[in-house]
């Protein structure tokens, strides 16, 4: 269960208010879509909830599992079973693609597997939404297209299961070929993955054929409607 209680957030910098006395709450499978124009506090929503330092909490808090975490670190969110797939994944250069997800996997998980078992699990993982192989011996992102990168993110959702999945317009600046791709593999972790939480930030309703969206709020000059 995920519960957000009057939360309001200030841009760190600026001290500007962006988000005004949001209150949401999201229990085990529900699939949270979440829309608006541009600027009026979306994204910002989703990075709060992961702890982006960029944003400050000036009013309210966050309960994840019964658990505070408000002032939780970034990592500790993620290891807590929380991940946030971004609208522009960053390149890794000089880090092999392989090395990073089992390390990723291996902190995520209580299980840690061995080199040769892992690449068992890679591959059958990639399989289940045709990740081009040739990318996993590559660098994390390095030469990337868009859709490359958003596949990526939604293969290291697949290896790590978080209980949290937020999407923030993971759909954006792909032609349509390469939305359907990542909506088709965003559908198998959603029927494999029943109990996760999802709350989705897009501009395309497309979106909803595929996930089936059990709530849905619209976010107006920062305040949840």
């Amino acid at each position: 269960m995920l519960n957000i209680n009057n939360l309001s957030v200030l841009n760190a910098d600026s001290q500007i208010k962006i988000l005004d006395d949001i209150s949401l709450k999201a229990g085990t499978g529900e699939v949270i879509y979440i829309f608006g124009s541009n600027g009026s506090g979306k994204s910002t929503l989703l990075s709060t909830l992961m702890g982006d330092p960029q944003f400050e909490i000036s009013a309210g808090n966050i309960v994840f599992e019964n658990n505070d975490i408000t002032e939780s670190s970034p990592t500790d969110r993620s290891i807590a079973g929380m991940f946030l797939a971004s609208q522009h994944p960053i390149e890794l250069p000089g880090v092999s693609m392989k090395q990073y997800l089992r390390l990723i996997y291996n902190i995520h998980h209580k299980e840690k597997l061995p080199v040769f078992k892992f690449r068992e699990v890679l591959k059958d993982t990639a399989e289940k939404i045709n990740y081009p192989k040739e990318l996993l011996d590559r660098n994390v992102n390095e030469g990337f297209s868009g859709g490359e990168k958003k596949k990526t993110e939604i293969l290291q959702m697949l290896l790590l299961e978080p209980k949290i999945i937020m999407l923030d317009e993971i759909d954006s600046g792909l032609d349509t070929k390469s939305r359907k791709s990542i909506f088709e593999a965003l559908k198998v972790f959603r029927t494999e993955n029943k109990k996760t939480i999802w709350l989705i930030v897009s501009h395309y309703d497309e979106i909803k054929e595929y996930l089936k969206p059990t709530k849905e709020f619209e976010i107006v000059k920062g305040k949840l409607h």
